[in-house]
């Protein structure tokens, strides 16, 4: 059936739910009856302390709210008669007790909650069409509640879900604030979509991206929309892992699904609660590896006098003398110290970038409310200044690292009618964020700090100008000149004084709003709408001032740069349900129906100015040399979902359900996409005969179903682009099109069981899952005939991923003055490109040879000529790139081509060494490398290393060197483990440790660069010493040979030898959170005017353990947003030039009144 206008349909769907609202609302209510107030306290059955947040309801109305802080709850506008009132809370078991209601007075009904780790009863609402406990479902929902973050170090809402559930990967960039985290729920589930799961906050969809539009700062620094999103204000987050659990979110949830909830009112008073929050940062010094070098020459005449060496004259040797060629007594008088010549020196002028950064939050809540009315309001200022400055190296300095968020919201439920709940919720969010120029960018701050070579310091500009002493250095302050020059000793293209003086900003604004209209319109009949939009509007701008070249080395945009951006996203939701819930004997029946649509609209709209006539006019219009970018996409999706659930004695569930999907960005020939699933759960230990002392709960599931994910708005069409000339404007070709194309596809099967033991203390929880995604979305290249030069998306594609979801909690320890809950989890994750369908590998990271992660099918190995000894498949994102002949240990021999089988060049340490000097195609002798070394020694070769070149290995034969599997940036564990200890009721503390484990590979392009290349590299001590050794006139022939050597197996890099010795594992165990909180009795807190006081020391990634060299070993080369679409995706664990998490500790005083 061919959708010529969705959101035409989306507006019909939305007219006809609207009009049977109406309806129902107008229509008498049968049997009406007066009402009650049941009023009571909850508190923890062995402790007898209150306890808050504890959902309370009525079965089956919509009768509902939480306990404050002392445990009391209200429920309001009750039918008179016996109800059932029902609470649920995560930790503890759930309890139902019966009590009949009258007009005359309150009733009072109190609970006592037993701790519980697992907790079948709770409810859940995402992806099931309704709220439903958890054990009814066959398929996984995980849910982090507002208890597991309250007492934690969280900043932002990635903060608040990291590490708390196994399959849900938060991946921080560095250690920059305000950067958002890439997040990825099992893998990845496309190989050219976005991988980043949809996001609904309060039924609403929300802007996921993040990032700039035309400004950038390299990469990294990139902000993130879902941390617009105030964790202060989430009740709890909910998370659908895959398809089997998302199929009713249809042609966007293949990568999961995430719906945050935010904290509704509470009948009564108002209650005001406050919270202060004051922190420090710092960024491990040890994360960045000394500058390092040596002097060649010991004064300027040695050094002139070689200048046939160079093929220089002597102007231009004393030049280079004065400045790239290290100097023993220019360096000494520089760095305050003796440098003598091949004698390996320190600088660590990259931590003068480095102090300790600050950090403060300040927020305001009120809750309250009545018997037809319940609202909760909330504010917070958070800023963030971190440990990044440029202000110990230059004042007047530009580059900042600084984040300011203020948010406010409100959540709003009326209850007009006893059957009628109407709700909204708004949320707002400004914030203005700075970052340095970082990351992969020749021209970022700290790129250029551990790119320069300090026997190229030279302070001549100062000299030139007669300041300071004999080199123009700071006769006070080692390591600086005394006014401009290049103390650090940049390789190339800016000084870092000069980096620091750009500036990258972005200044955002971010709606969401939604209205909810749920209405009980007969006992068995429900009905519930939800409307919404959320608007971003993000404007960034980046800086070169005029005449920025401070130091007058960059030459980049001299007269100065201003590029601007703005992006202005929509997103409107409408989502309407009907359900049909009874029972039926021992059976029960829900059925659910409804529609669901939404709407994204975008402009992106930039562009610069460059050339300005002079300082102080620096807008884009001032510049002599304009351009400006203008984009607008616009995406509409319709989908129609039914599901029905059957019950048997509450403890048999099977459910069946489907969606239907339409979206704009099918191709005309594609039909609706079709998405079904089954689920089935067991739970015997409610079987009325169940009797096993030591297991208190048990619960079997398993789930099949499928979602999926569309093509973009244009990937469907026949495009042409705007090719400007000097004849005048033209088109040339852009996109091929494809009227065929049609969503991703992904199938996912899950089976699994939850077990508590010894009532409930011991808690386990195991799924296995498998996931293949077909009709994958594959960019493949067809011929140009036509003019078409790019590739297109075509369906042919098949991506499989499996693993397992652990996770196990135990209360240890439960007594009324202490207690002890340990908790661990872990996701093991195997993913394979099965098919890519015949198109040709597709490298990351565009034509930059350095980055090495690549998309590829499986490839055929053999033991022989036709003998097949394996079939190789590669994780997305696999690392392909250059390696060094192995050693003759195992007897390697080729595995491909017309050699398969055959022995393949190898070396034996002691006799033969990984070179061919004398090009016969066989590994030199130890003799041969010695007097080849030599040579070039008595040749007196500038650059020595760069003629050491080790042999190549090609281990299937195929004559390409650059494809040598080298790794996956994906570990195959990780996971997390923590306790809570409780004493006194008084004082909780709170672990959280993160760990990474097996097969996991990271990208050190840093260290690459640094030990590899003649120009901004070889600067630390141990290239440097490799280098040294071979200058050296007083080495002997054993120290060059061992330098040789190292240079082969450790740190020679870069091209041709892309990928080589740029690779390490990355394990890693990090203590993410530690958490002490002090709770002060009523009675303290009462002598300061407030009804509870609480105090917090809280700490953040305080300690790593591994075995990783680089700066760290969750640093990536771009953040959220950072890059193209593809990147985006698979440019993974790529340590490029970023910075270190720092360590983060924050004292917190919260009060209410």
């Amino acid at each position: 059936m061919e959708m010529t206008s969705p959101l035409r349909r989306i507006h019909a769907a939305a007219a006809a739910g609207a009009a049977v609202l109406f309806v129902s609302l107008i229509a008498p209510v049968a049997g009406a009856q007066g009402t009650g107030t049941i009023r009571g306290t909850v508190r923890d059955a062995s402790a007898h302390s209150p306890i808050a947040g504890v959902q309370v309801g009525v079965v089956g109305t919509l009768l509902a709210t939480t306990s404050d802080q002392q445990g009391n709850y209200a429920l309001a506008n009750v039918p008179v008669g016996r109800v059932t009132v029902r609470v649920r809370r995560m930790g503890f078991s759930s309890v139902a007790s019966t009590v009949a209601v009258s007009t005359d007075a309150p009733v009072t009904l109190d609970f006592a909650l037993n701790a519980s780790v697992i907790t079948l009863e709770e409810v859940v609402v995402t992806g099931t069409g309704g709220a439903v406990a958890k054990k009814q479902l066959g398929n996984t929902i995980a849910t982090i509640d507002s208890t597991a973050i309250k007492n934690a170090p969280v900043q932002s809402f990635s903060e608040a879900i990291a590490a708390r559930e196994p399959g849900v990967q938060v991946l921080p960039s560095s250690g920059l604030v305000g950067e958002g985290a890439r997040i990825r729920i099992r893998g990845n589930a496309s190989l050219s979509q976005n991988n980043e799961p949809v996001v609904y906050l309060d039924g609403v969809r929300v802007d996921n991206g993040g990032g700039f539009t035309y400004a950038g700062a390299g990469g990294g620094g990139t902000p993130s929309r879902l941390d617009d999103i105030n964790p202060e204000t989430i009740e709890r987050v909910e998370i659908l892992k895959g398809a089997a659990a998302a199929t009713l979110y249809g042609s966007e949830a293949n990568a999961g699904v995430i719906q945050v909830f935010t904290k509704k009112g509470a009948a009564g008073p108002p209650k005001f609660s406050f919270r202060v929050d004051q922190g420090l940062s710092r960024s491990p010094r040890r994360a960045y590896k000394p500058l390092a070098g040596f002097a060649r020459y010991a004064d300027l005449a040695s050094c002139v006098a070689d200048a046939a060496a160079f093929s220089r004259t002597t102007a231009s040797q004393t030049t280079a003398c004065r400045s790239t060629i290290g100097v023993a007594d220019r360096l000494s008088a520089i760095y305050g110290r003796t440098i003598a010549p091949f004698q390996v020196f320190e600088s660590d002028y990259i931590n003068d970038f480095f102090d300790t950064g600050i950090h403060s939050n300040y927020s305001a809540n009120v809750n309250g409310g009545g018997e037809t009315v319940i609202y909760n309001v909330a504010a917070r200022l958070n800023r963030e200044d971190g440990p990044f400055t440029a202000n110990r190296i230059d004042r007047a300095a530009l580059a900042n690292d600084y984040n300011r968020k203020t948010f406010g919201s409100a959540n709003i439920t009326l209850f007009p009618r006893a059957r009628l709940q109407l709700r909204a919720a708004a949320m707002f969010t400004d914030l203005h964020h700075e970052t340095p120029n970082n990351d992969n960018n020749i021209y970022g701050v700290l790129s250029s700090v551990q790119n320069s070579k300090p026997e190229q310091s030279d302070c001549e500009e100062s000299r030139k100008l007669a300041l300071g002493g004999a080199f123009g250095q700071d006769q006070a302050q080692p390591d600086r000149c005394a006014g401009p020059g290049d103390p650090s000793g940049s390789g190339a293209f800016i000084t870092p004084r000069e980096a620091a003086y750009q500036q990258v900003a972005q200044d955002a604004e971010h709606f969401n709003g939604s209205l909810n209209l749920n209405y009980q319109a007969i006992p068995t009949v429900k009905l519930d709408l939800t409307m919404g939009i959320d608007v971003t509007n993000a404007n960034d701008y980046e800086l070169l001032p005029f005449r920025y070249n401070v130091d007058n080395y960059t030459t980049n945009e001299i007269l100065g740069r201003r590029t601007v951006g703005n992006r202005n996203n929509r997103q409107f939701t409408l989502d309407g349900k009907a359900t049909w819930a009874d029972r039926f004997r021992e059976f029960s029946s829900t059925l659910v129906v409804g529609t669901q649509g939404f709407v994204t609209r975008e402009r992106d709209k930039g562009g610069f100015g460059r050339d300005f006539p002079g300082p102080g006019i620096e807008i884009a219009g001032a510049g002599a040399i304009r351009q400006l970018q203008d984009t607008f996409v616009s995406v509409a999706n319709l989908g129609a979902m039914a599901q029905e659930q059957i019950g048997y004695h509450d403890w048999a569930f099977v459910t069946l359900g489907a969606r239907w999907d339409r979206n704009s960005a099918f191709g005309e020939q594609s039909p609706w996409a079709f998405y079904p699933k089954v689920s089935v759960s067991v739970v015997p230990s409610d079987w009325p005969n169940w009797h096993m002392p030591y297991i208190s709960s048990l619960r079997l599931r398993g789930a099949v179903g499928r979602s999926g994910l569309q093509p973009g708005a244009f990937d469907k069409l026949t495009t042409y682009a705007s090719l400007p000339s000097e004849l005048g404007p033209g088109f040339q070709p852009g996109n091929l099109g494809n009227d065929s194309l049609k969503p991703e596809v992904s199938t996912e099967r899950e089976l699994g069981a939850e077990v508590g033991l010894f009532r409930n203390r011991l808690g386990l929880d195991v799924t296995w899952w498998l996931r293949n995604t077909v009709d994958a979305l594959v960019q493949k290249q067809f011929p140009a005939t036509a003019g078409f030069i790019n590739s297109q998306l075509v369906n042919i594609g098949w991506l499989q991923g499996k693993g397992w979801d652990l996770k196990l909690n135990a209360l240890v320890l439960d007594r009324p003055n202490l207690s002890v809950n340990l908790f661990v989890n872990g996701a093991f994750l195997s993913q394979k490109i099965m098919s890519m369908g015949g198109a040709a590998p597709i490298k990351v990271g565009g034509s930059y040879p350095r980055y090495r992660n690549f998309l590829r099918g499986p490839d055929t190995l053999y033991s022989a000529p036709g003998v097949i000894d394996e079939i190789r498949y590669y994780a997305p994102g696999a690392l392909l790139g250059a390696a060094v002949i192995p050693t003759c240990a195992g007897s390697p021999r080729y595995r491909g081509g017309a050699s398969a089988g055959q022995p393949r060049p190898c070396y034996m340490p002691g006799s033969t060494v990984p070179y061919d000097t004398d090009r016969n195609g066989l590994p030199d002798t130890e003799a041969r490398l010695q007097f080849y070394i030599d040579s070039l020694r008595t040749a007196r070769n500038p650059n020595p290393l760069d003629a050491l070149n080790p042999m190549f290995d090609d281990e299937d034969g195929d004559k390409d060197v650059l494809d040598n599997y080298l790794g996956k940036p994906e570990p195959d564990w990780q996971g997390a483990f923590g306790a809570t200890v409780m004493f006194r009721h008084n004082l909780q503390l709170n672990f959280l440790f993160e760990y990474k484990a097996r097969n996991y590979t990271i990208t050190n392009l840093t260290d690459a660069f640094r030990n590899s290349s003649p120009a901004i590299g070889r600067n630390v001590r141990g290239a440097a010493e490799v280098e040294a050794a071979l200058l050296n006139p007083a080495s002997t022939s054993q120290q060059r040979e061992a330098a040789a050597m190292a240079w082969a197996t450790k740190y020679k890099a870069l091209s041709p030898y892309d990928g080589l010795n740029q690779n390490e594992h990355g394990d890693f165990l990090r203590w993410r959170e530690l958490g002490i909180t002090y709770t002060a009795p009523s009675s303290i807190a009462r002598r300061f005017g407030v009804d509870n006081l609480a105090f917090s020391l809280t700490g953040r990634n305080l300690k790593l353990w591994t075995g990783y060299t680089g700066i760290d070993p969750e640093e990536n080369t771009i953040g959220r947003g950072g890059g193209a679409q593809l990147d985006n995706n698979y440019l993974d664990a790529v340590d490029g030039w970023g910075l270190p998490l720092p360590t983060t500790w924050t004292f917190s005083v919260r009060f209410g009144l």
